[in-house]
């Protein structure tokens, strides 16, 4: 619809203009009804938004007057007008107060309604064709993110601006809107949060210069004010370490200082206890090896002597500490000269029993590994035996047997090469000594007739070398002399029956006594063993003996028994026949037999049994190599990754040395005294359930059965778990003595984690069926006594006879009476055979 601000006139025609006829006599004039846009209502813009004027169609023209037929009228051409965008107001908006948040974001309660034009209320459009409706994207403070105060310090509104309004729909650009004004809302004062925290100190005071206050965090920063003045001697309901935070108990004597990161003071309520934290953290302990240890030299890095004295844990609350419940180390070097009172000693820490009084809880435990320069090894002694020898009469020392060396004292199945490095013995350096090596010699005994002539020193100072002489016994020419060749073997391969075993045997006897021991003729038997283990001798001239080879084995023994580590004199038994022509009886020139080490090492994976920490301190590992029957493990220090169970852990295990009644037979080469790994694996603990029962029930068609659960034995301390049950008679027939199957599972308790640990799942009871509760009470009934034995029974008292389900062997029952008298009753305690229910009488 458009509106014509001029109508117009007629023309090309002689007008009257008086009264607008044409022609002077005739009556005719325009008229018209009303004027359209002819692009249709809406307004019309250029490329850049202006608002353009648009075409109009004048409507119902035509002519009047008395005359008016004979004319016709047409409009002259190009009549525009504009079409104007309407201005409409958004009312009724309202805006919701806030708690300061540090932002100048306000929320709308209301959105409000348009207003300014003919509104069609079913559908919210203005006038009856017009689709367009407002839209906002929010609001704001006017006067910013502040908590706003009049000059009494009153919190009142401030105003609030909506943010982003505009018009939306199909017809929204035929409009403009405004909102209306007045809109407005408190922000009001968010509260501030009393936060504080110090380490752990056994009270439960809090210092007022630990504490500050917390408020709104804005752009991920928090504002804070200092806190002035001092807390009371007791502020907290607790003096225990916690990661959760504690409410404070009062707020006296403390106000606000400085802000920080922006804070506004007037933006927050003042100090109060509520919602306040504070967070007590635990105290560091701290640990340290402290004294000396020390050892003699025994070729490994292990220390037996290492004690819990050896280790001080500081950093305790007053009146509050530990023990260290145990203790294991090692020496980072094996030597003497690595250990003078300054070596390296690393150390693990077992765990830590508490003090009374002491809640470990309230403290981050020092590390269990520890490292000090406090070890010393003083050098243990070895001797180098010369061993002794024999000749005929007549020879000379340089013709004796050649025995050898012996040696005792020697560590971890050490090599003389290990010893000495390039300056071993060999037999080039065995001398004779104090007689005239070729002098023909008298029977008799010369003492310390071998020696050595070279000084012996030790690597690194492990030994004080002590070389002992060797004796040579001169023989009478008429005895047949046995010379048995020292030699060595590992440990395990020689028990009792086989300790004598030798390998090389020589027997000689000189044929003319009247003339030296020298040449051919000294006779040497051809020598053999025989299939039994015993050695015969022949020559040319018929002689046959026959003897065995020995060595004292009497108390020598292994547990296994094998002949133990150490050095044995060789023997022989006498010869048969013990004489003959060419010689009177025997005599034996035993060398040594040298029974070493048996080497061992760890046997992997490395395996313990849950014992609720993740050190190795006190495990005996399985050791490979052993032989049957012995006593024998390896030892050391090391730990998990882990206290619980598991597999596939990392583990690290030092000073691994033989333990046990046989460890001496045994030895664990350096690279195997320190050894780690990735498959360790803690193997549950095995539980044992003691007493446990059935009861018996009336008949009820089914199986079920009430289990009473026995007590969980072999926990460790401190931890607890549930142990559930349930059970089936194996008939649903009334009977005595019916087996129950018990299934028995664990559950984690207070302090415990039922993997950890495991029970035999299974186990069978006996109960009874019975057909009615009289019958099954007839069986049963027992009489109780008072708790008190000096309370004395009125003449008359009240009696209650009661089915109690709950009773079990050895299981004290108690009931608490309220008749008359009030007293607390007891019933008897009784073994019995079967754990049925039954009838108790209480008084």
């Amino acid at each position: 619809t458009a509106t014509l601000s001029n109508a117009g006139s007629l023309t090309n025609a002689a007008t009257n203009s008086t009264d607008n006829k044409f022609y002077t006599s005739d009556d005719v004039w325009a008229t018209n009804t009303g004027a359209k846009f002819t692009d249709g209502k809406n307004v019309k813009r250029d490329d850049s938004g202006n608002v353009v004027a648009q075409g109009v169609t004048i409507q119902g023209l035509a002519l009047d007057g008395e005359d008016k037929s004979n004319y016709t009228v047409t409009v002259a051409s190009g009549l525009t007008a504009r079409i104007y965008q309407k201005a409409i107001t958004l009312t009724g908006a309202e805006a919701s107060g806030k708690v300061y948040d540090g932002t100048d974001t306000a929320t709308l309660s209301n959105a409000g309604t348009l207003t300014g034009g003919a509104l069609n209320s079913t559908d919210n459009k203005f006038y009856t064709s017009d689709d367009v409706r407002a839209t906002n994207t929010g609001a704001k403070f006017t006067d910013g993110k502040n908590v706003k105060r009049d000059g009494s310090g009153n919190v009142v509104d401030q105003g609030v601006t909506i943010q982003g309004l505009a018009l939306d729909g199909e017809d929204k650009s035929n409009y403009t809107v405004t909102v209306a004004s007045g809109l407005r809302a408190k922000i009001t004062p968010a509260s501030l949060i009393l936060s504080g925290s110090r380490i752990y100190d056994g009270t439960s005071k809090v210092a007022g210069s630990t504490l500050g206050a917390k408020g709104v965090t804005v752009n991920g920063v928090t504002e804070s004010f200092t806190v002035t003045g001092s807390g009371n001697a007791s502020n907290l309901n607790s003096k225990n370490a916690s990661s959760s935070a504690q409410t404070l108990m009062d707020v006296t004597g403390l106000s606000l200082g400085s802000g920080m990161n922006g804070a506004i003071e007037s933006n927050y309520s003042g100090l109060s206890k509520e919602g306040s934290n504070y967070v007590i953290g635990q105290r560091q302990l701290s640990a340290e090896l402290v004294g000396s240890v020390s050892k003699v030299y025994d070729g490994t890095t292990s220390i037996d002597n290492l004690t819990t004295d050896h280790v001080n844990v500081s950093n305790w609350a007053d009146g509050e500490g530990a023990s260290v419940a145990n203790l294991s180390g090692y020496y980072a070097d094996k030597n003497v000269d690595a250990n003078n009172g300054t070596g390296i000693v690393k150390a693990t820490i077992g765990s830590l029993s508490a003090n009374s009084g002491t809640d470990l809880n309230n403290y981050r435990l020092p590390s269990a590994d520890l490292m000090a320069r406090i070890g010393k090894i003083t050098p243990t002694d070895l001797t180098v035996k010369v061993n002794n020898s024999a000749v005929f009469a007549t020879q000379t020392a340089n013709q004796a047997y050649d025995q050898g060396f012996s040696y005792q004292g020697q560590k971890n199945n050490e090599s003389v090469a290990d010893i000495f490095g390039t300056n071993l013995p060999t037999a080039a350096d065995r001398v004779i000594t104090g007689i005239d090596a070729n002098k023909p010699l008298a029977v008799g005994s010369y003492i310390n007739a071998f020696g050595l002539n070279k000084n012996l020193t030790a690597l690194h100072g492990n030994y004080n070398v002590t070389v002992q002489n060797g004796d040579l016994n001169v023989i009478a020419v008429d005895k047949l002399l046995i010379s048995i060749a020292s030699q060595s073997d590992v440990y395990g391969n020689r028990n009792a029956a086989n300790a004598g075993l030798a390998d090389t045997v020589l027997a000689q006897y000189v044929l003319d006594k009247s003339k030296d021991a020298v040449g051919s003729n000294v006779v040497s038997l051809n020598v053999s063993r025989l299939a039994d283990g015993r050695w015969q001798g022949v020559d040319s001239t018929g002689t046959n003996v026959v003897f065995s080879t020995l060595v004292n084995s009497d108390g020598h023994l292994s547990t296994g028994g094998y002949l133990n580590v150490g050095n044995y004199q060789y023997n022989a038994t006498p010869t048969i026949p013990r004489s003959s022509v060419n010689f009177n009886d025997s005599y034996v020139n035993g060398g040594v037999l040298t029974v070493t080490p048996r080497l061992i090492k760890t046997q992997i994976p490395v395996t313990k049994t849950y014992d609720g920490n993740d050190s190795l301190i006190g495990v005996d590992l399985v050791a490979q190599n052993t032989m049957s029957g012995d006593k024998i493990a390896l030892g050391g220090a090391g730990r998990y990754s882990q206290a619980n169970v598991g597999t596939n852990l990392d583990y690290s295990f030092n000073g691994i040395k033989p333990v046990g009644a046989d460890s001496a037979n045994y030895a664990v080469t350096l690279e195997n005294q320190s050894i780690s790994g990735h498959d360790g694996i803690i193997n549950p603990r095995l539980l044992t359930i003691e007493g446990g029962s059935a009861l018996s029930k009336v008949y009820d068609r089914t199986t079920a059965a009430t289990i009473i659960n026995g007590k969980l034995t072999g926990l460790v301390a401190g931890e607890s778990l549930q142990l559930l049950s349930s059970g089936n008679f194996r008939s649903a027939e009334v009977g005595k003595k019916i087996p129950v199957d018990v299934l028995y599972r664990l559950a984690n308790g207070l302090n415990g984690n039922a993997n950890n640990y495991r029970v035999d799942p299974n186990a069978v009871f006996e109960a009874n069926i019975y057909t009615d509760a009289k019958q099954m009470a007839a069986d049963v009934y027992i009489n109780p006594v008072p708790v008190n034995p000096s309370y004395k029974t009125p003449e008359i008292k009240p009696i209650i006879n009661e089915l109690v389900t709950t009773q079990h062997q050895n299981e004290l029952i108690q009931k608490q009476c309220s008749l008359e008298f009030s007293k607390e009753c007891n019933a008897q305690l009784n073994n019995y055979e079967n754990n049925a229910p039954r009838y108790m009488t209480f008084y």
